[in-house]
Parts: structure tokens; C-alpha cells; sequence
């Protein structure tokens, strides 16, 4: 059955809605309201969190959509979040799934049943009732989810911007020329007082005048479209004319002839013009492939920066298709790999090395050669070593496994070996697998733990921070999981049937932490680094399960200690070790197995 558009509001289907608002215009991806969120740019356009981090350069951040470049100061965030864009995700996942919306308000996997407008929050039957409550949340309008289906405009999802300094609604609007933004009351008394020549109206008078204004504006396009369009017609109509026999319509021909005079020779000129652009592409001895680290090395992402320049040595602006980057590894063995335009000047290639020795990378534009760069990947440094004694693993068996690779996220990697996982792209250009996790951002072991049975495994982790972490951003996960609770969001943590510890920013220390936490308690809390550019860390954990008795232990194994025992283990199904990786613009993550004799 054909889905149907929508009216007054929406004039597009919700598949076509979701395509055209809620795809990064960097990546293409689907925003999320985790890692990939919506940053919203000066010129209107949005790109989701990652690509803003990967095209941001030198204080310059350029669109995608319009080409415009947009300056900032310190890092992205001064690029705030667009929450118009979780809106719209509300919107479709409405129209789409109302079924499978969870409560947000409660933590469980409780059935959302209502939407609260004010909130923003999707509320199953008991936090429903709860908020009715309560004499804060008493007074907010709650939308039941059957009804909201049926909503053919987006008025019933817009919720209420506030100040994001003072937690207030935005009832002002500061008019001045360097400021033109929304305020609420407080920014108005302390920061934007109006003897320091601020121009303070009223925020639904300023809606009204720049609706009006933009109104104005689409109708000037509209009517441009309209004399372009007749301006085609006419062009169409003296082409057409123009090429006609002579002694057909003599008069006819004779006044066009007239009236396009120097019309061909305008033609002819755009036409040389073009292949005059062609001609100065990509000179081969002046195109630049720099290396953007020191070291390449095993296991661990590398980056190229790759400038395409003319013969005069001046580096291509405009589009260039059909870039090609061809990786030949030690074995001799070569793969295409993934190309990024880096900005308007320059291209980024990034992949991961699966081999120690010597490789080459080839670039070339529609099959030419452009340039070459060898070089030495060194191979990894051996991981830190295991210390616990046998004593701790009552008896338990080393299974000997490896990490699922074509099932992995498409965002990570695993090495061909299946031991060692990176928390970046590959950067090979692999077929599409049906079968990937979508939403977990990690994979699983090919391996089952079942009761009866003790099982025990160690992790080595290494990571090392690119840039600062913001609040809350996760690093890794590791833990245990049924097969079908993985896939529902990036992390398995706060599933029913899922164990694991977790490791990202923690705003109240400021430092990187271990957390490990069920049910709400915080079960273990350990400072692994601090927040700092260049900062490492890495360590060995060992995870002891007793499948029998329902107890999963964590060791830290370099140091032969035990840090944290949960006793709640549901063995009734079985059991996959889990792993995954976030943020790798901020962080390089790289975790290897050891497992059965492995020491």
C-alpha cells in the first residue's frame, strides 16, 4: 500500500521526511540522539556530530549544502545541537513504530503509551500516571500516542526551547547586529542590558516580522524560477530556430538569426572554458600525500591528507570525482579504501593497517596516476601482560574464541584474525552485510557461555585521546549479553538481560572512569586517566563467569586483583561476550582478546 503524504503542514510522505531531514548531508547517516546528533550550522544546514568533528579544520568548519565556511572559536560545540532535528525523529518514529517507543522517564523497556509536549518525553502507563502527580509536571500537556499517529502536522511535537544558561523559556529576543538571538528574562538583566546598547523586543513580535521577511523572500525566488524557466523555454525555442533549414522558413530563420547574434560564439567560449578546466586538473607531480601521524602501526587507525593541485601548484577548488586510493599491503595483497573530501582543498584517507611491514598507497582520478606514498607500519606493542594466578579461576576453562567480524557495527573493525577490535572504520570499501549490528557500536564473541559451567577470558585495553572528550562521551563497553538484546541501542548496558562495565567522561571527576554499576547502584567507580589530549591507558581485565551459580567477577589481571562481583547472572539462555568502541574523532580505542592458552 502507497503511504500517503501529508497535508496542510507535511506535503511529503514520512519516508521522504526522513530522508530529507534527519540523513546527515556529510555522511549520509541517520542522526541519533547519542554520538551522531544534529549540530545546526550558521547557514540553517545541519551535519550530525562526527562529520562536524571530521571537516572541522583550522577554525573553519565548511557545509556541505551550500559551501558556505563557517568560523568558530575553541572546539565544535560552540555549534549548539539542533533539537528540531529530535523533533522530527519523534515525529517519524511515531508514524512509523508507535509500538516499539520505550518510556524514557523510567529507564525500563517498559511500552511508551503518551508523549508529554512540555517534557518531550515519551511515558509509559506508570510514569503517565506519576506525572499527573506530581505538582511540577501536573499542569503538561500529555499526547497519547494512538491520537499523535494520527497528527498530520508537526505543531503537537515542537516543544518549548529554554535558555541554555539559565534553564528558562526564551521569551526575548536581543536584536542587536553581533548578537540576533533568542533570550530569556535573566540574559536580559546580566548580559544583554540594553545601556550596553542592546536591542531587547519581544520574541513573537521578531517570529512575526522574520516570517514575514521570509515569505517575502520565497516569494522573490518563486518568481525568479518562474523567469528562469521562461527565459529555458525561449533558449529552447532560438536553439531550435536556429539549427532549422534555411529555405524552410526564411523569414523565421533570418530574424532569429538576427536576434542571436554572437550566441553561438558564447557557446563555443563555455565549451573551450570546460575543457580548459579539465585540462589543468590534478597535475601529477604536484599532487601531496602527507601523513597526519608519526608512526603508523599495527592494529591502530592511520590517516593520510591527500592535495590535489594544478600545474601552477595551486590546489584544486572545485568537485573532483572519481578520486581513487588504493592500499597494497606487505602481502602484496591491495584493497580500495575509503576517500573523504577533508574540506574544499583537501582529502582524507583513513584505514587500518591489519599487517606489520611495508605498504603503498596509490592515488589516481578515473584511472591516472596521481601519486604514491610508501611507508612502514611497526607492529604493535605486545599488550600488557596478565598477572592473576590460577588460584582466583577456581578451575574454570579458557574457551578459545574470537570477535564476530562481518557481524561487527559498520563503524568499527575488527582484524582479520578476529582478535583485536578498533573503534574506527576500516576505511576499506566492503559490500554492504545485511546481518551487521545497526545500533550497537561493537560486536560479539563466536562463542556461547551456558550453564552448567566456568568460564574465564581477558581483555587488553588501550586507548589514547585525540581531543577532549565532552560531558558524558563514552569510550568502550565490555560485558556479557543475550544475542537478542544487543541491537537495541549503541550500548547493551540497562537491558534485562545484559552485564557490562563501561568507560567514558565523567563530568564530576573531569577524567576518563571505569564505571560498573546494576540497578541504579554504582557497584564499582576507578579513575583510568585524565581528560587531556595525549593521555593513555592501558590494562588488562579478566572476566570470570560462573554460569552455574549466576556470578560473573571482573579482575583487573595485571594486578592479579578482583574489583567487582555481581551475583544476579540470568544463565537461563545463553550468554555472548560483548565489546565496543565510541567516538573515535576523540579517542583511539583498541582492545585484543586472550583467550584458551593465550598468555
Amino acid at each position: 500500500m502507497a503511504e500517503p503524504a501529508f497535508k496542510g503542514t507535511l506535503t511529503m510522505t514520512t519516508s521522504q521526511l526522513k530522508q530529507k531531514f534527519l540523513c546527515c548531508s556529510g555522511c549520509s547517516n541517520e542522526y541519533d540522539d547519542i554520538e551522531n546528533f544534529a549540530r545546526l550550522l550558521p547557514c540553517l544546514h545541519s551535519m550530525c556530530n562526527q562529520c562536524v568533528h571530521n571537516l572541522a579544520k583550522d577554525g573553519a568548519l565548511p557545509c556541505p549544502e551550500c559551501d558556505q565556511k563557517h568560523e568558530f572559536k575553541g572546539d565544535v560545540s560552540s555549534f549548539p545541537r539542533d533539537n528540531t532535528r529530535q523533533d522530527l525523529m519523534d515525529f517519524v518514529r511515531v508514524k512509523l513504530a508507535p509500538g516499539a517507543i520505550i518510556c524514557q522517564s523510567c529507564g525500563d523497556t517498559k511500552q511508551a503509551s503518551v508523549r508529554c509536549k512540555n517534557c518531550s518525553e515519551f511515558l509509559c502507563e506508570e510514569c503517565h500516571v506519576a506525572h499527573k502527580r506530581t505538582n511540577v509536571t501536573r499542569g503538561h500537556e500529555l499526547l497519547e500516542l494512538q491520537s499523535l499517529q494520527k497528527k498530520e502536522n508537526l505543531d503537537a511535537f515542537c516543544h518549548q526551547q529554554k535558555c541554555p544558561d539559565h534553564d528558562r523559556e526564551l521569551e526575548l529576543y536581543c536584536n542587536k547586529d553581533d548578537c540576533q538571538k533568542p533570550i530569556c528574562v535573566i540574559c536580559a538583566l546580566l548580559t544583554h542590558k540594553q545601556e550596553l546598547g542592546h536591542d531587547i523586543k519581544e520574541i513573537l513580535k521578531i517570529s512575526i516580522e522574520k516570517k514575514d521577511g521570509m515569505r517575502k523572500r520565497i516569494d522573490d525566488v518563486k518568481h525568479d524560477g518562474e523567469r528562469n524557466q521562461a527565459y529555458n523555454r525561449k533558449h529552447w525555442s532560438l536553439d531550435k530556430l536556429h539549427n532549422e533549414w534555411f529555405d524552410k522558413e526564411p523569414h523565421e530563420v533570418a530574424t532569429i538569426g538576427f536576434n542571436c547574434k554572437g550566441l553561438s560564439q558564447e557557446i563555443q567560449n563555455k565549451v573551450s572554458t570546460m575543457a580548459k578546466v579539465w585540462s589543468s586538473n590534478a597535475y601529477q607531480p604536484n599532487t601531496k600525500i602527507t601523513p597526519k601521524q608519526n608512526d603508523a602501526v599495527q592494529d591502530e587507525t592511520v590517516t593520510f591528507l591527500v592535495v590535489l593541485c594544478n600545474y601552477v601548484g595551486k590546489p584544486l577548488t572545485e568537485d573532483v570525482g572519481h578520486l581513487k586510493a588504493t592500499l597494497t599491503d606487505p602481502n602484496g595483497a591491495t584493497v580500495d579504501v575509503r576517500v573523504i573530501q577533508n574540506g574544499s582543498e583537501e582529502f582524507r584517507v583513513t584505514f587500518v593497517p591489519f599487517y606489520a611491514g611495508s605498504y603503498k598507497l596509490d592515488v589516481s582520478i578515473l584511472d591516472k596516476p596521481l601519486g604514491e606514498h610508501e611507508f612502514q607500519v611497526q607492529p604493535r606493542d605486545k599488550p600488557q601482560g596478565s598477572n592473576i594466578d590460577a588460584s582466583q579461576l577456581d578451575g574454570a576453562t579458557r574457551p578459545d574464541f574470537t570477535l564476530e567480524r562481518k557481524k561487527a557495527h559498520r563503524d568499527v573493525t575488527v582484524t582479520p584474525d578476529g582478535k583485536t577490535f578498533v573503534n574506527s572504520p576500516s576505511g576499506t570499501l566492503m559490500e554492504s552485510i545485511k546481518d551487521r549490528l545497526h545500533k550497537f557500536k561493537g560486536t560479539y564473541g563466536n562463542t556461547v557461555f551456558t550453564s552448567p559451567g566456568k568460564f574465564y577470558y581477558e581483555v587488553n585495553i588501550r586507548y589514547k585521546i585525540r581531543s577532549q572528550l565532552e560531558k558524558s562521551n563514552l569510550v568502550f563497553e565490555l560485558g556479557l549479553a543475550r544475542r537478542n538484546e544487543m541491537d537495541k541501542k549503541h550500548v547493551v548496558d540497562g537491558q534485562p538481560h545484559a552485564w557490562s562495565m563501561i568507560c567514558s567522561q565523567h563530568v564530576d571527576c573531569d577524567a576518563i572512569c571505569l564505571h560498573i554499576a546494576r540497578g541504579g547502584k554504582c557497584l564499582f567507580h576507578e579513575t583510568l586517566s585524565k581528560n587531556a589530549i595525549g593521555c593513555t591507558m592501558d590494562k588488562t581485565f579478566g572476566f570470570l563467569l560462573d554460569a552455574t551459580s549466576g556470578v560473573w567477577r571482573i579482575f583487573d589481571a595485571s594486578k592479579n586483583k578482583s574489583i567487582c562481583q555481581m551475583d544476579d547472572v540470568d544463565c537461563s539462555e545463553p550468554l555472548v561476550p560483548v565489546v565496543s568502541g565510541y567516538n573515535p574523532n576523540q579517542v583511539e580505542v583498541t582492545m585484543t582478546l586472550c583467550t584458551g592458552d593465550e598468555e
